[in-house]
């Protein structure tokens, strides 16, 4: 019996101090390509569930995340931005027959054991640990418009850096400190792909390189962009995910 092929579709996971929201320039070209698209809106990510931020854990970002990707008809294609290279890489640890493929844009890459502040820690040149301004207490982190401007939209128009900044919610702390938990069986048997960003400050291309370096992926495409390239370089992170669709042929 012969088995055909299709291209999967997307779910797209926003990162820290962001929604679904900046996925606005790539979700249109996607759909135009014949592509389902499905943009998360994370917990605490919104004004109405926000209060409560500091409560939220990396295992809630997965959970929303996990409930996409097994609702939808067949394997997709998972790409995650900046902390949502840390959910995606849980979310295909635990459902790796429903990941064709994983993209991670200007994301943490984690080996297991390993989170995302652990790496920040060690990205000398970012702008992120300078400006982030932690509340222990009540389990949340923020940064001013200022200092998301210079460490996220430094290359991004000003219109449209006015328009993501003009609501800062806190950030909860938990996701960042939680180590990923990935076996080479499961999270290690699916395709991964990284967009990476030249003029990055939030998580330099120094930290990106070294991530590529310990945990390669298949293939690495370089935007000209700053930490925010579905905004400041759309057309190139459309061009390498309709790449990535072209290389991850499901069976339907």
């Amino acid at each position: 019996m012969s088995t055909t092929k299709g291209l999967p579709d997307f779910v797209l996971v926003h990162g820290a101090f962001s929604d679904s929201s900046v996925w606005a320039n790539i979700t249109a070209p996607l759909i135009a390509a014949g592509a389902q698209v499905t943009a998360i809106d994370l917990p605490s990510h919104t004004a109405a569930d926000n209060s409560d931020a500091g409560k939220t854990t990396l295992a809630d970002y997965v959970a929303s995340v996990k409930a996409a990707v097994a609702a939808a008809s067949g394997p997709v294609i998972l790409a995650g931005h900046s902390l949502g290279g840390m959910t995606i890489t849980q979310v295909a640890e635990a459902l790796p027959e429903k990941v064709a493929a994983l993209v991670y844009v200007c994301a943490f890459l984690p080996e297991n054991g390993r989170s995302a502040f652990s790496y920040a820690q060690t990205d000398t040149e970012s702008k992120f640990g300078a400006n982030f301004q932690a509340d222990a207490e009540r389990g949340v982190g923020t940064l001013s418009r200022e200092a998301l401007i210079e460490t996220v939209f430094n290359r991004t128009a000003e219109s449209a850096r006015r328009a993501a900044t003009a609501t800062i919610l806190d950030e909860a702390l938990q996701p960042f400190a939680t180590p990923a938990e990935t076996t080479q069986e499961r999270f290690g048997s699916v395709a991964r792909y990284y967009i990476a960003t030249t003029n990055d400050r939030a998580l330099t291309p120094a930290l990106q390189q070294a991530m590529l370096a310990a945990l390669p992926c298949t293939k690495i495409y370089s935007v000209d962009a700053d930490h925010m390239p579905m905004m400041s370089a759309s057309q190139g992170v459309v061009d390498a995910l309709l790449d990535v669709r072209s290389l991850a042929l499901v069976a339907v």
